[in-house]
């Protein structure tokens, strides 16, 4: 037999000290995968509008990015073929942006590399074989996102292992809960998710249909109403974050009138827009969605879980998300939900770092230890196969 082996080998021109070699690597990069596996991970929130990164054993994430990808309207040799995040966001007006993860969920493979590629080499300056990590996935990230994720971090980036937990399990474990509601505002989708136990009830989670993009989108469209000319988007973000807020009683609001200085120096005046614009999560209509608002959406996510729990959730809301950081949010949410809730309410609002509140809870995960048996490693995905992905924290 071993002749037989030595002729097939010649026949492929491979020698038997070359196989020998390939063997020996094999077990060297198996053994050292086992100890990297060991490390503290990096925790990676994978999130529409940014991407919150960086290792366990820091208190917060090292790096916060845009997750987006620009390439040139019209190619140059002195400009790159492709720019990745904040290179991306300043070269905007010459560049083919793209936005690869797109309400939860990986919407062009190709870009998502070219993300995870400047996430090792840019933003983290580490090896990606030489630490585990701990991905953040959205609701909607579906078993088939979780499969080629995986194989794309096993097969091109050889990352030792994989601990995959759902985000809104992530934010209530950080607000010291294990059960309750995760009220999510991000970029592109604003989702009520119940837990009970680390376990999201996917029969009652609920979405408005629309994010802080849309609402930057509807500031534009207010202020070009009001005669203001129109300026770049990013300007509309900045008075979006820095002057909107959420008012407890819209109809007798009366703000004072707001001056904001343009980048070419020139100003524009407002008022009620900045009140108007995030009224759009309790009044979706005013973006022409025909969706109930966030009150009611929280309301059907309780009474759609069992009724055994429905106190429980009452108990326990959770504000988190990049656009939940408004002014006044919280207190709408505590004035308008206890007389329609069946029970009593409890809102936590996590201050001033709901924007990365699911990679702080993912943090306490890992401390906690709640997820060590949904780590997935090399060695099992080398012997499995991507069969090994249906093990996650949130199931």
């Amino acid at each position: 037999m071993e002749e037989d082996l030595d002729k097939l080998l010649a026949d492929l021109g491979v020698s038997p000290q070359e196989v020998q070699k390939s063997v020996e690597d094999i077990k060297a990069r198996q053994s050292r995968d086992v100890e990297n596996a060991k490390k503290p991970p990096i925790i990676v929130d994978l999130g529409s509008y940014f991407i919150s990164a960086g290792s366990s054993s820091k208190e917060s994430p090292s790096t916060i990015f845009p997750t987006v990808v620009g390439r040139p309207k019209r190619p140059h040799p002195s400009m790159k073929s492709s720019y990745v995040g904040d290179a991306a966001t300043m070269k905007r007006t010459i560049l083919n942006l793209s936005y690869p993860i797109e309400k939860g969920r990986v919407t062009n493979w190709d870009d998502m590399e070219l993300i995870l590629t400047h996430l090792f080499t840019e933003e983290l300056r580490v090896k990606s074989e030489d630490q585990p990590l701990f991905i953040c996935e959205g609701v909607d990230f579906t078993l088939e996102d979780r499969q080629k994720l995986a194989r794309l971090l096993f097969d091109k980036f050889h990352v030792p292992a994989i601990t995959f937990a759902s985000g809104a399990v992530c934010s209530l474990v950080f607000a010291g809960r294990i059960s309750g509601i995760s009220i999510n505002a991000g970029h592109t989708e604003t989702e009520i998710v119940p837990v009970i136990n680390n376990s999201v009830i996917r029969g009652g989670i609920q979405r408005l249909g629309f994010g802080g993009r849309d609402l930057t989108t509807y500031l534009q469209k207010l202020l070009t109403a009001r005669g203001c000319e129109e300026t770049v988007n990013a300007v509309y973000n900045d008075i979006k974050e820095h002057h909107c807020f959420v008012s407890v009683s819209p109809a007798s609001e009366s703000p004072k009138p707001i001056v904001y200085e343009l980048p070419d120096m020139t100003t524009i005046t407002f008022d009620s827009e900045a009140f108007k614009v995030p009224e759009a999560y309790f009044n979706p209509s005013v973006l022409g969605k025909n969706g109930p608002g966030l009150n009611q959406a929280i309301h059907t996510a309780i009474t759609k879980t069992d009724s055994k729990h429905q106190v429980e959730l009452c108990k326990n809301l959770v504000l988190t998300g990049g656009s939940s950081v408004f002014n006044g949010f919280p207190e709408r949410l505590n004035h308008d939900l206890p007389p329609l809730l069946p029970y009593q309410v409890k809102l936590m609002a996590i201050p001033k770092q709901r924007k990365y509140g699911t990679w702080l809870g993912a943090l306490s995960v890992i401390e906690l230890k709640l997820a060590t048996d949904k780590l997935i490693t090399s060695k099992e995905y080398q012997e499995r196969g991507v069969g090994v992905c249906n093990r996650f924290l949130g199931a």
